[in-house]
């Protein structure tokens, strides 16, 4: 996924933002046409691009500080769904994790431009 955002991006640069944490979801800032933009993939090489709850923490936070400083945020969709598990539903309701996300994603007041990839 790394290869097809440094194709879109200026000058191949991509700037991540925890790499360690919930690396099946990828945050970061770019340039295009010199302007800073968000960055937010899925990751298929981890967990097959499924989200899961720390997926959803971690995107959401991160729309919500593009949000805050109205930078535009580019989202590379390829995701077959949501992660079901034993691990999951240890960690919190797994109806809700996704809802902060969402939410989010719903009160937006910048400009979001989604990119269907292959399971997208």
């Amino acid at each position: 996924m790394t290869t097809v955002i440094k194709k879109v991006v200026d000058h191949g640069d991509f700037m991540e933002i925890m790499p360690e944490f919930a690396k099946n979801m990828l945050i970061g800032f770019a340039r295009m046409e010199g302007r800073t933009v968000g960055i937010m993939a899925n990751q298929p090489k981890e967990l097959a691009g499924c989200l899961d709850i720390n997926s959803s923490i971690k995107s959401a936070r991160f729309v919500r500080f593009c949000d805050a400083f109205s930078i535009p945020l580019i989202s590379f969709v390829d995701v077959p769904g949501f992660l079901p598990g034993v691990s999951q539903e240890h960690q919190g309701p797994i109806a809700l994790s996704p809802c902060p996300y969402m939410v989010i994603i719903c009160l937006l007041t910048s400009i979001l431009l989604p990119v269907l990839l292959s399971k997208g």
